[in-house]
């Protein structure tokens, strides 16, 4: 995690999902997230210590999460508002990031209009906007692969289009895409997440399900599928074109210099072996 930017993360206290987010951002997402509360104190004030650790940041991400109720609305705790004051003096805006819990008032004092909703039981679509967010703030280094094998190169995300789009149905299971690619690049999970969201991100895929069937042929759950969508078919349409014209472009090379095709590349003709 030498190369990753670090982000302080404003939150309340006790979030019992706290710490399988924060693994997340560091294994799949790619970023050092700094939790006030496990660095040390350096004899400061709580203002002055967010604010120091701040300055040590390239950024911050808010968790407005439910903390205090005012008739049906919830609200921030108190830490998360300090904070976000804080912030207003600490970083630009568009490195200032908020994740608003379901239910939740954006405060006003976040002086933005823009942010990532989420629930704690549905995390995925809210990380995957999370990944592009902090891609287009300039926090997020995707070129560089979490496991630290060679960067991500534009054929992986080809190969993934193209084992979707020829799948049954233009979908797969998450475990089926991920062995497949494996196998093909020699990547691992984190490595495989990190693409998915890049993809995810662009909407060439999504998550999809099919139904899960009983000996009594009722439905006993759902079996988490990855899509490839309408605009990721037209993008692997779209390469695979253009690669088929670069091989055949190769060929034609070839051949002209093995003397097989005379005449210039518009009016090229192959000459039939005597």
């Amino acid at each position: 995690m030498a190369s990753a930017k670090k982000l302080f993360l404003s939150h309340k206290e006790g979030l019992p999902w706290l710490p399988d987010f924060e693994e997340v951002l560091q294994e799949v997402v790619g970023i050092e997230p700094i939790l006030l509360e496990r660095q040390p104190r350096k004899g400061l004030a709580p203002r002055e210590l967010a604010e120091s650790y701040m300055k040590q940041c390239e950024g911050v991400l808010f968790l407005l999460t439910r903390d205090l109720v005012s008739g049906e609305a919830w609200h921030p705790s108190t830490s998360v508002a300090i904070e976000l004051e804080i912030a207003r003096d600490v970083f630009p805006r568009e490195r200032r990031i908020y994740m608003l819990e379901d239910r939740v008032k954006f405060p006003a004092m976040a002086d933005l209009t823009t942010y990532i909703g989420f629930s704690p039981e549905r995390m995925l679509p809210a990380i995957v906007k999370l990944t592009k967010d902090l891609r287009e703030a300039g926090l997020l280094a995707v070129a560089h692969p979490v496991s630290g094998n060679p960067p991500l190169v534009e054929d992986e995300t080809f190969y993934l289009l193209e084992t979707l789009a020829q799948s049954p149905e233009n979908r797969l299971r998450h475990d089926g895409l991920f062995s497949s690619y494996n196998q093909k690049y020699g990547r691992d999970r984190a490595d495989f997440n990190v693409l998915l969201s890049q993809l995810e991100a662009e909407g060439f895929v999504g998550p999809d399900s099919r139904p899960f069937h009983g000996p009594g042929g009722g439905v006993v759950s759902k079996i988490s599928l990855i899509r490839i969508l309408p605009k990721g078919l037209n993008e692997f349409g779209a390469r695979r074109a253009e690669k088929r014209a670069k091989e055949s472009a190769a060929v034609t090379k070839t051949l002209r210099h093995l003397g097989l095709i005379k005449g210039k590349p518009e009016a090229a003709q192959i000459v039939p072996p005597r």
